[in-house]
């Protein structure tokens, strides 16, 4: 089953609940969410030292780190 499948069985649950039940609801499966793709969940291994380049990474959500 992909992700999108279990996206939309999750959401057809919510299909007869009230404003406050779904909101709820939908805040638990947003929260719970197994595939975060938002860039602060990401670490980008850097192995050359660029500070111009970590920073912009960094002002956008990137969390780096360098390894040389």
């Amino acid at each position: 089953i992909s992700h999108l499948d279990e996206d939309t069985i999750e959401l057809k649950k919510a299909s007869n609940f009230n404003s406050k039940e779904l909101s709820n609801y939908f805040d638990k499966l947003r929260k719970n969410y197994k595939l975060r793709r938002e860039f602060n969940n990401y670490t980008i291994q850097m192995n050359i030292e660029n500070k111009e380049i970590e920073e912009k990474l960094n002002q956008i959500g990137f969390k780096t780190v360098t390894s040389i």
